[in-house]
């Protein structure tokens, strides 16, 4: 029988552990959870074509690919140099509204959160120009100062003080050795057991703060946890205020067309969002442990809105959202206290989410970004200053 039991992923400061269901221990170190280990599905093709092509082409000097429907799949437009398809355009018209018209989302987040955020933890495009270009197209200034941060909640909002409490271990293990009578030393003893016990849950991972993206909580169990939503409060109302935009995508980005398109997808900056997508969530699921269940929907809306309107991670629309998911399952446990109105507004958001990429214009990009490394592949030498 299948296990249902979610996979649980145990956050301490930046870096994510993988924890099994059925061994507390962590087991091995991973850098994001189940959902974002998938978004390198589209730069894995492409990456092992390209190893692959550079053994061959080393060795041998292939010729370039002619243009023509049997090779290129389109045969236009073409690049500046006349000799390869520029696939950049027909890519864009995929995963980029056609109509542009409407204020874009992500122009809020920008301008919220600035270069320093949206380019952290990504060397590969830690390049002033892809920020730069970006500005330009929202229409936003690049000098401009981020108004607000984020930070996912960390190791030190748990309610437990460890040196504290380990503190309070030893001196009771100090009071045993000179126990007055019988029942004295048995309460200092389970005293001690109950407070290691505690001290054990938080350093062995099983105290999980990443649980309060799935479940609902409340600031009486996590008082530490006001620090966070002190923090980070104001940047998530403009986040969800962005998300509720009828656009919100990350533009494409090139300096010339010579440059290889897999690069021109910010695939990168486009992962560095969901954090954001996971603090909605876990807001979200506060408010229902607080009993808001207007902010909570609020929240949780937002957080399925971005899933949708960025390069959904898989890269497949017949894989459910992580949020929708969480979300259904909370309104079921919860329903009784939801207003009928709410509850109806909830079903009618639901039904009218924005539709995610399907998988056959997905595999499309994948097929054009194949055919442009082929069709640089022939002189390696270029195709790796390229990448």
């Amino acid at each position: 029988m299948k296990n249902n039991t979610p996979t649980q992923y145990v956050q301490f400061d930046d870096n994510n552990y993988y924890q099994d269901n059925n061994d507390p221990k962590v087991t091995r170190k991973s850098y994001s959870c189940a959902r974002s280990c998938a978004v390198g599905c589209l730069v894995l093709v492409v990456l092992v074509t390209v190893c692959g092509l550079l053994g061959y082409f080393l060795l041998l000097k292939g010729e370039p690919l002619i243009v023509a429907t049997e090779t290129t799949i389109i045969t236009t437009p073409l690049k500046t140099d006349g000799k390869s398809v520029d696939f950049f355009q027909p890519i864009q018209k995929i995963l980029e509204p056609q109509d542009k018209t409407k204020e874009n989302g992500f122009k809020l987040v920008v301008a919220a959160y600035g270069k320093d955020f949206l380019l952290q933890h990504n060397p590969h495009i830690n390049q002033d120009w892809i920020y730069d270009e970006i500005c330009k197209q929202l229409e936003l200034d690049p000098n401009q100062l981020p108004t607000h941060v984020y930070e996912a909640p960390k190791f030190e909002y748990r309610e437990i003080d460890t040196k504290k409490l380990q503190a309070e271990i030893e001196k009771l293990k100090a009071e045993i050795e000179n126990k007055k009578s019988e029942n004295d030393y048995k309460e200092k003893k389970n005293e001690i057991e109950r407070k290691q016990k505690a001290l054990d849950e938080v350093v062995n991972s099983q105290y999980d703060l990443s649980k309060l993206e799935r479940e609902p909580w409340s600031l009486q169990e996590y008082p530490k946890m006001q620090l966070w939503l002190d923090k980070v409060d104001d940047g998530l109302d403009i986040v969800q205020k962005a998300a509720m935009h009828d656009v919100f995508f990350v533009p494409m980005t090139r300096k010339s067309d010579q440059a290889i398109t897999v690069t021109a997808i910010n695939i990168p900056l486009i992962e560095q969002l969901q954090p954001l997508v996971r603090g909605l969530r876990t807001r979200g699921m506060l408010w229902i442990g607080e009993g808001d269940y207007q902010k909570a929907w609020n929240d949780i809306l937002a957080a399925m809105r971005l899933e949708r309107q960025l390069i959904h991670p898989q890269f497949s629309d017949d894989i459910p959202d992580e949020t929708k998911q969480i979300t259904i399952n909370n309104i079921a446990k919860y329903s009784q206290n939801w207003s009928t109105e709410l509850l109806n507004k909830a079903i009618a958001d639901l039904d009218n989410l924005p539709e995610p990429k399907k998988r056959d214009e997905l595999l499309t990009v994948v097929q054009f970004l194949t055919i442009d490394i082929f069709a640089e592949a022939h002189d390696a030498s270029k195709l790796l200053e390229k990448l």
